[in-house]
């Protein structure tokens, strides 16, 4: 029996700057279930829900299915992914 895709929700402002994000598979989590998931960890740890970039709060979840159907590969990618935001956001020393 084939792996399931892994798929991602982001939390998108309409300059498509990403609030939030995270993988999920569909079999376990229904879209708005993910969403509200997501939405009270962001609303426990404190996290604006608004663009901290643009300041907009027309915030909008995308769903979309990511080329991973392994865990570890999805994992590692979006770590590396962070990374990068994390040395942008460094880079700009806190002006964002």
């Amino acid at each position: 029996m084939p792996k399931p895709q892994i798929w991602l929700l982001q939390l998108l402002c309409p300059a498509r700057h990403c609030l939030c994000a995270t993988p999920y598979e569909p079999a376990e989590y229904t879209q708005d279930a993910i969403e509200a998931t997501l939405r009270a960890l962001m609303q426990g740890r404190g996290i604006n829900p608004w663009c901290g970039i643009c300041g907009s709060r027309d915030i909008t979840a995308e769903h979309a299915p990511t080329p991973f159907t392994d865990w570890e590969a999805a994992l590692a990618a979006m770590r590396a992914e962070e990374a990068k935001q994390l040395a942008t956001r460094a880079l700009l020393g806190g002006r964002y």
